[in-house]
């Protein structure tokens, strides 16, 4: 028997995959806050059919603990939690619910970031765009800021990356933040583009370390206005993507 348990976290598919590839023959619980989540829902039934859901308030009242108890309003506490994870999840899914994509082959979809916290998630068809709706809360608020950038692969020569990133920065510098794509102060791009002329408006651009280079865009508390600022500003890295 394998039980996997799941509090402010979801089981992908991936890894229910790997879990029924290597236990074959194990029956398999999941332990959920909400069996009737959009999390259940999204496991593909006629791969894990074999997989049993089970409520954590349904599990629990079968112990008569006190300890339990607490337990049970602990889970409640972090499922409800507006910040929590789980709450983020059905905040974007509404959002990609609302707004209509421009494009299909974006392919927006929600996947965990390097701290595990949800994200929408697109990349363009031409290979050299990608961008993400990310979230942070505070105090039980939370708030989306929208990144994109051009993708940065090593041994990718900077002139070009610089370029491109001239190109689509420099006309909203000079819109002064009245433009549709506004700008956070946030902080400037890493040494490896000092002297590449960002220096005069540090603002202009914010670093990323790990595949892409470019702005975060306005942060909102609307998941949904900052999809469409993210999906309008998509539009322009792309085509300034396709046309250099």
């Amino acid at each position: 028997m394998h039980i996997e348990v799941k509090i402010d976290d979801h089981a992908n598919d991936d890894q229910l995959r790997k879990l029924h590839e290597k236990y074959p023959e194990a029956l398999v619980v999941l332990l959920v806050a909400d069996a009737e989540s959009p999390d259940v829902e999204a496991i593909d039934p006629d791969v894990f059919a074999d997989i049993t859901i089970l409520e954590w308030g349904v599990f629990l009242s079968a112990f008569t603990s006190p300890h339990v108890r607490r337990l049970q309003a602990d889970i409640t506490a972090i499922v409800t939690n507006p910040c929590s994870k789980r709450s983020q999840r059905y905040a974007f899914r509404s959002a990609l619910a609302q707004v209509d994509v421009p494009d299909p082959a974006w392919n927006p979809h929600i996947e965990p970031t390097d701290n595990s916290r949800p994200a929408v998630l697109l990349n363009s068809p031409c290979g050299n765009v990608r961008a993400q709706l990310e979230v942070t809360g505070r105090n039980g608020v939370l708030h989306y800021t929208p990144g994109i950038g051009f993708r940065y692969r090593e041994g990718q020569a900077d002139d070009e990356i610089t370029t491109l990133l001239h190109k689509v920065m420099m006309p909203l510098g000079a819109a002064e933040f009245d433009g549709e794509f506004t700008i956070s102060r946030a902080r400037s791009l890493g040494s490896r583009w000092e002297g590449r002329g960002f220096e005069e408006k540090p603002w202009f651009t914010r670093g990323y370390a790990n595949d892409y280079i470019g702005v975060k865009l306005k942060t909102t508390p609307n998941a949904a206005d900052a999809l469409e600022q993210l999906y309008s500003a998509f539009k322009v890295f792309e085509m300034i993507a396709l046309s250099n």
